[in-house]
């Protein structure tokens, strides 16, 4: 098993969600959900989860080449149209 941190990483705007969302804070959603999700991941997994938010990202540059880039190489990718899960 390698030591490597396990990336879970979340293409999720930095402004609300919409009209229709029920959740429209997206610092609360981090917080209260995404956040909670990596510490019952690091705990099951036992070792180091590294949560990556796109709004967090400081790195200019487009953004589609930049979410393209993580779901290459992030463990778990979670889009707006669901999550993909590397399995090797």
């Amino acid at each position: 098993m390698s030591d490597k941190p396990f990336r879970l990483f979340v293409a999720m705007p930095g402004t609300n969600m919409g009209v229709s969302a029920q959740w429209t804070d997206p610092d609360k959603i981090k917080t209260h959900f995404y956040a909670k999700v990596a510490e019952v991941l690091q705990m099951h997994l036992s070792k180091l989860v590294n949560l990556v938010i796109e709004k967090d990202k400081v790195l200019a540059g487009p953004i589609h080449a930049s979410m393209f880039n993580e779901a290459m190489h992030s463990d778990v990718y979670i889009g707006p149209s669901g999550f993909c899960v590397d399995l090797v």
